[in-house]
């Protein structure tokens, strides 16, 4: 005992003292009993229920999950997680989703780590390094599962028009995914902390707080995510035209894509950017805003109860009971990574990649990286993506106002979305600096709608992305040639 020096030495050793003078004193108990006989044999039974009950103490103390871990479920989310890890890196490497892939592979790669930790902690619960790794790996996977949430709805900011939205796609990617990166880091100390410290029976609090507070920091994220991005869908459904008014039947026909939706998206389709309406005829397209907001749902609920879970302490009634991770933990996860098994980005997208980065992309550098001039991706297996595009652009190249002027080609995938980027935030009231002036003076001095005496400034404040107006004969006539090349 003069060699047990730390706190949890000692601790580790008196359980161990007191197993071991219980099992003496059960062993002993129990030859009286064999050969006693009245009083004797009564407290011999007496003995053997104290130090029974005793160990029985011990066990539990020993137990690191302080609960009986149920074997065929951990089992069971162990390899429906490796699957949807298999999943996400296969179909992420098939069409180039490299920061996607890595987000949901590795989000959905640390859960199936935590549930096999925990499936071979089910065998003996006293077991230390498989309870430190689960607490860690499913503490901090969620967030990296929302960090390919953001990606998603960033890259949608572009497709549909950045003048919709609050933030411009790239800051919008920026500044949640730093986010993520923080609470990330936050729920990792904790975790790490609070685990070591329960391995050592030592104060567990401080790596308590700090993973709530990680934890928090993300839902105040998710939070602010749920606000932006609604508005970005309101204004792009709602706002977009006067005739497509908000209405609950109109809500819901477009986030489920009913029926009727398509005679909906076509009025709105002429006021979203054209350099990418190949992208938004894909039948996919229409889902992705209802994927996204379901997914951030589910990881909210779970956020939620790790934060009650927390609050209650490592021996609290919903730590100890394993039917609350699987139902509001796993089940939340699980669900998450299935719903973009369907509507995975290259499945609604295809390999189509506008860059949201500051630089821009010269034709080497775009050739290089198997795109051409335009900022299209080869690829055989859709090029009718590329038709549609091209029979989109000849069908408006009498009424539509959006041309591919050469300086814009010239930069390829940066300048399609850096003009309609400019231009958007004019119907805030503002009219933004453009990046390449020369671009902007084609684009709308090229086209009737603007060759009128009206001042170039109201011009860009009435018409930000330089589309003719939905009664002129233009326009209906634009629609009518995108119906048939959809």
């Amino acid at each position: 005992m003069g060699t047990a020096t730390a706190d949890g030495d000692l601790y580790a050793f008196s359980k161990s003292v007191a197993a071991a003078s219980n099992s003496l004193a059960v062993i002993s108990a129990q030859a009286v009993y064999a050969t006693a006989s009245g009083e004797a044999k009564l407290l011999a039974s007496e003995v053997i229920m104290s130090a029974a009950t005793e160990l029985a103490k011990i066990d539990y103390l020993n137990n690191m999950y302080r609960a009986d871990l149920n074997m065929g479920a951990n089992v069971f989310f162990c390899v429906v997680f490796g699957v949807l890890m298999i999943f996400h890196v296969l179909v992420g490497s098939l069409y180039h989703y490299w920061y996607y892939l890595c987000m949901l592979g590795i989000g959905s790669g640390l859960d199936f780590g935590g549930y096999l930790a925990r499936s071979v902690s089910a065998n003996d619960e006293t077991l230390v390094n498989p309870f430190l790794v689960q607490i860690i790996v499913l503490t901090i996977a969620p967030a990296f599962i929302m960090a390919g949430v953001y990606y998603m709805l960033g890259r949608q900011l572009v497709y549909i028009g950045p003048g919709y939205s609050w933030l411009k796609p790239r800051w919008f990617s920026y500044i949640y995914i730093s986010c993520d990166v923080i609470s990330l880091v936050i729920q990792a100390v904790g975790g790490g902390m609070a685990a070591v410290a329960l391995d050592s029976n030592k104060d567990t609090d401080s790596g308590t707080h700090i993973m709530v507070a990680g934890i928090a920091f993300q839902v105040a994220t998710m939070s602010t995510f749920f606000i932006i991005g609604g508005n970005f869908v309101m204004r792009a459904w709602f706002r977009a035209l006067p005739d497509v008014k908000f209405s609950i039947r109109n809500f819901v026909t477009l986030a489920l894509n009913l029926p009727r939706a398509k005679e909906l998206y076509t009025h709105l389709e002429p006021n979203y950017n054209p350099a990418f309406a190949h992208v938004r005829s894909r039948k996919l397209f229409p889902y992705i805003f209802s994927a996204i907001f379901v997914a951030t749902a589910l990881i909210y609920v779970r956020c939620i109860y790790r934060l009650v879970e927390l609050a209650e302490g490592w021996t609290g009634y919903v730590i100890r009971h394993e039917a609350f991770l699987f139902t509001l933990d796993a089940l939340m996860v699980f669900l998450t990574c299935t719903v973009f098994v369907p509507f995975h980005p290259g499945f609604i997208w295809g390999r189509y990649h506008p860059t949201l980065s500051f630089g821009k992309k010269t034709k080497k550098e775009l050739a290089a990286a198997g795109y051409d001039e335009s900022g299209t991706e080869h690829d055989q297996d859709h090029d009718h993506e590329h038709d549609n595009e091209k029979l989109y652009t000849e069908s408006n190249s009498a009424g539509s106002n959006y041309q591919n002027t050469p300086e814009e080609s010239a930069d390829g995938i940066e300048n399609g979305p850096n003009i309609a980027e400019s231009f958007g935030r004019a119907d805030q009231g503002e009219v933004a600096p453009l990046e390449n002036p020369n671009v902007a003076d084609e684009f709308y001095r090229s086209n009737d709608t603007f060759a009128s005496a009206e001042p170039y400034e109201q011009q860009l404040k009435r018409n930000p992305y330089g589309l003719p107006s939905e009664s002129s004969p233009e326009s209906l006539r634009q629609q009518q040639d995108f119906t048939v090349t959809r």
